[in-house]
C-alpha cells in the first residue's frame, strides 16, 4: 500500500502529494520512497517536491537516481546528481548499474544534462560528490580534475559562447588553479578567447602553470596573435628552466614570437628588435635574430657574433669568452668555422688553448677545412694540441689533403694516435697518413721525423704506401724494410706474409683485402668492383716493381750487420730473421768467418755427427730418416723434412738434390732380444 504520499504520487494528484507532505522520508513497501516512485512517473512537478527525501536508498540500497536512469528520466537525472556516488548492496553506483544494461547511454545522460543547464553542475549537490562528478566530466568532456567552476565555466564557454552568466557568477574563484596550475586565463587563452583574455588579465595576469608558464604561453602556443598581444606584459616572465615565454616559445612558432618581439621593440621605442630582446634577456631570439639558427646548444650571445660575423657586437660581449656551448665548443671555435677572419684575430688571445668535448682545438678545425690563415695564426698557441684520438691538426691536414695547412705544421710531426679513428688504426703517424694518401712531399718531408714508427698491427709507412698502390711514396721508404716490430717481426717478412695470405684468401673473400692497410680510394673500389684482379693489379703490381730495391735495401742492411756483428750476435739475429735451423746457421757462420778453408772441419763435423745418433741440424733429436738417392742418415724427420720442402732440398753433406725421404722406424725390443 504505501504511506498516503507515496499513494497521492501513484495518483500524480499534485494538491494531495502537497497535503500529506509531512510523510516526506518515510519508506513503503520495498523501503522505496515517494521520490523514487515519482521519478518512475517522470513527474518532474512532483519530484522537485520530493527533493528532501535525496539520499535515502530502498532495501536493495538503490537511490532515486538508480531508477530515473533505468525509466530513462533524463530531464530528471540532473537534480539527483548528488546520488551519483552511491553505491547498491551489489557495491554498484547507479551509472554503474545504468552503463552495464545500456553502455552508449551515460554520454546521453550528459548531453541532456548539458542541454537544459550547467548550473547544476556547480551546485552544493555536485560537490557532496564531488570525486564521482569530476571522474564523468573529466573523462566524457574533458573538463580539467580539481578545476575550480570558473575554469569549467571558461572552457565550456570557449566551447559554446552561451555561458557568460556562469563566468560572472563565479569570478570570484579569479586566480585559483587547478592541478596543472592553470588559471581561467590559461584557458581561455589556449582557446584564442580575446573577449574572455581581455576581462580575465585584469585578475589574472603574471600568475603561471607548475611548469612556470604564463597564459601568454598558451597563447602563442596556440599560434593566436590577438590573444598574446593582449599578454605582452608577460613576455619577460620565465619558466622553471629559466627561460623566457618567448625564448621557450620560439622554435614551434618562430613567426609569432618574431611579430611580437617587433611589437614590442616599437612600443619600448628600441632601435632593433634584437636590441630589444638582448636588452629585455630574451637570448635565444636574439640569437635567432642575429644568426637566423634556431637551435642554438647552450651557446651564448658572443658566439652567436661570432657566428654571425658581428665584431661591432662581439666586442660588447668579450666578457663572455671561455664559455662553452652544449658541444663544448667556443666563440672562437665557432668563428674558424665560420670562415671569420676579423672575429678569430679578435678571440684568438682570449680562447685559444681550449677544447670542445672531443677535444679538438680551434687549430685542429682550421687545419680539417685548410685555412691558411687561421692556421698560421693558431700554430703559435695551439701547436702539439690532440683530440680525444690522439691526432694532431697535421694529421687532420694531411687526411683532408690540406697540403699548405700540412706544410705548416711540419713541427707536430712525431706523434702516433691513441686510439682508431675511423679507418686508421691506433699508432698511426703523419707519415703513415701521407704514404697512404701518395701525398711525395710530405713524405719526403716526414721521413725525418717519423721513420720507423709502427701502428698497432706492426705496420710501418712503407706498407701503407705499397697498400694503397703508391710506388713513389714507398721508394723513399726503402729503408723501412729493415724495420723490426717489438716481436722481432720485419716489414719484409710482415710484407711476404702478408702476400702469401691475400694469394691463398683472394678468391674466397673479398674482405681479405683488408688485411693490409689501405688508402681511402682502395677501399672503394673493393666496394664497387669485388674482382680480385683488380686488387692483384693495384697491390702486388707495386710489390713486384720495387722487389728488387727492397730485396737489395735489406741485403745491404745484413751486410752492415754483418760488419759490425760478432758471430754470436749475428747468430741470434739471423735466428730472428729468417728462422734458420741451427745446423745450417752454423754452415754460415763458418764460411762467413772461418773462410772456405775450414769447410773441411765441418766436413769432418758432419761426418762426426753422421757417425752418431744425434740431428745435425738440431743437435738434440736423434737421426732417424734416410734421404734418397744419396741414402745419408744425418737428420731427424722434422728436419729432413723442412730441407726436403725448401727451395733447394739438398743433402747437408754430399749436395745432392732430396728426391725423397725413407723414415726408420725404432725396433722393438722383446724380451731384451732385438728383433
Amino acid at each position: 500500500m504505501g504511506t498516503p504520499l507515496i499513494q497521492a504520487v501513484k495518483a500524480q494528484n499534485l494538491e494531495m502529494v502537497k497535503d500529506n507532505h509531512q510523510f516526506l522520508r518515510k519508506k513503503g513497501a520495498n523501503g522505496m520512497t515517494a521520490l523514487m516512485h515519482a521519478v518512475q512517473y517522470k513527474n518532474d512537478k512532483i519530484v522537485g517536491l520530493l527533493l528532501s527525501e535525496v539520499k535515502l536508498q530502498d532495501d536493495k540500497g538503490r537511490t532515486a537516481l538508480y531508477y530515473a536512469l533505468e525509466c530513462d528520466a533524463f530531464e530528471i537525472t540532473q537534480f539527483l546528481i548528488s546520488e551519483a556516488g552511491y553505491r547498491d548492496k551489489k557495491r554498484l553506483t547507479p551509472f554503474e548499474h545504468f552503463l552495464s544494461t545500456k553502455p552508449d547511454g551515460l554520454r546521453f545522460v550528459m548531453e541532456r544534462w548539458l542541454q537544459y543547464s550547467y548550473d547544476h553542475l556547480f551546485s552544493e549537490a555536485c560537490h557532496e560528490n564531488h570525486e564521482y562528478v569530476e571522474k564523468l566530466l573529466t573523462s566524457l568532456y574533458g573538463l580539467p580534475r580539481n578545476g575550480t567552476n570558473l575554469i569549467r565555466a571558461v572552457i565550456l564557454h570557449c566551447r559554446e559562447n552561451r555561458h557568460s552568466s556562469l563566468i560572472e557568477k563565479y569570478l570570484w574563484q579569479a586566480r585559483l588553479q587547478d592541478s596543472k596550475g592553470m588559471t581561467a586565463l590559461m584557458y581561455a587563452a589556449s582557446y584564442g578567447n580575446a573577449e574572455l583574455v581581455k576581462s580575465l588579465s585584469k585578475e589574472e595576469m603574471g600568475l603561471r602553470d607548475r611548469d612556470g608558464n604564463p597564459a601568454l604561453y598558451y597563447a602563442i602556443t596556440q599560434s593566436n596573435r590577438e590573444c598574446a598581444s593582449l599578454l605582452l606584459s608577460e613576455a619577460s616572465i620565465c619558466n622553471n628552466d629559466c627561460y623566457t615565454v618567448l625564448d621557450s616559445c620560439i622554435q614551434g612558432h618562430t613567426d609569432i614570437v618574431i611579430q611580437l618581439i617587433e611589437l614590442l621593440a616599437n612600443l619600448a621605442d628600441t632601435q632593433t628588435a634584437f636590441d630589444f630582446a638582448v636588452q629585455h634577456g630574451h637570448k635565444v631570439c636574439a640569437i635567432f635574430l642575429l644568426t637566423g639558427k634556431l637551435t642554438w646548444n647552450g651557446g651564448t650571445l658572443l658566439m652567436a657574433s661570432a657566428l654571425a660575423n658581428r665584431p661591432d657586437i662581439a666586442r660588447s660581449y668579450l666578457h663572455k669568452a671561455g664559455c662553452r656551448d652544449k658541444q663544448g665548443r667556443t666563440a672562437l671555435m665557432h668563428a674558424v668555422e665560420s670562415d671569420h677572419c676579423e672575429l678569430v684575430s679578435l678571440l684568438l688571445h682570449l680562447e685559444s688553448g681550449m677544447k670542445d668535448d672531443t677535444k679538438s682545438t680551434a687549430l685542429i678545425m682550421a687545419a680539417k677545412k685548410g685555412n691558411v690563415d687561421f692556421v698560421n695564426l693558431l700554430r703559435e698557441t695551439e701547436k702539439g694540441y690532440t683530440d680525444k684520438f690522439g691526432w694532431t691538426a697535421l694529421m687532420y691536414a694531411i687526411a683532408n689533403g690540406q697540403m699548405e695547412c700540412a706544410e705548416l705544421l711540419i713541427g707536430e710531426a712525431g706523434t702516433q694516435s691513441i686510439e682508431e679513428n675511423g679507418r686508421w688504426k691506433k699508432g698511426a703517424s703523419a707519415l703513415m697518413i701521407a704514404s697512404n694518401k701518395g701525398l711525395l712531399e710530405l713524405v719526403s718531408a716526414l721521413r725525418a721525423y717519423e721513420k720507423g714508427l709502427l701502428d698497432e698491427e706492426g705496420y710501418s709507412a712503407l706498407l701503407y704506401a705499397i697498400g694503397a698502390g703508391h710506388d713513389g711514396c714507398a721508394r723513399l721508404l726503402l729503408d723501412e724494410i729493415v724495420v723490426t716490430s717489438p716481436s722481432g717481426i720485419t716489414q719484409l717478412a710482415y710484407l711476404h706474409a702478408l702476400l702469401k695470405k691475400e694469394e691463398s684468401d683472394m678468391t674466397n673473400d673479398t674482405h681479405a683485402l683488408m688485411v693490409s692497410p689501405m688508402s681511402e680510394n682502395m677501399i672503394e673500389s673493393t666496394t664497387n668492383d669485388c674482382s680480385s684482379d683488380r686488387y692483384e693489379t693495384r697491390y702486388r703490381s707495386i710489390y713486384t716493381s720495387i722487389s728488387n730495391e727492397l730485396e737489395e735495401t735489406f741485403q745491404r742492411y745484413t751486410l752492415r750487420c754483418l760488419q759490425v756483428m760478432t758471430p754470436r750476435l749475428l747468430k741470434v739475429r739471423l735466428q730472428c730473421l729468417f728462422d734458420i735451423p741451427p745446423g745450417i746457421l752454423d754452415i754460415i757462420l763458418t764460411i762467413l768467418f772461418d773462410g772456405v778453408d775450414f769447410l773441411e772441419v765441418l766436413d769432418d763435423a758432419l761426418l762426426f755427427g753422421a757417425q752418431g745418433d744425434s740431428c745435425i741440424v738440431c743437435y738434440c733429436q736423434y737421426s732417424d730418416t734416410v734421404t734418397s738417392p744419396c741414402r745419408h742418415m744425418l737428420m731427424c724427420y722434422a728436419c729432413a723434412e723442412q730441407v726436403y720442402k725448401s727451395e733447394n732440398p739438398l743433402c747437408p753433406y754430399c749436395r745432392i738434390v732430396i728426391d725423397n725421404l725413407i723414415v726408420l722406424e725404432p725396433v722393438q725390443n722383446i724380451g731384451g732380444i732385438s728383433q
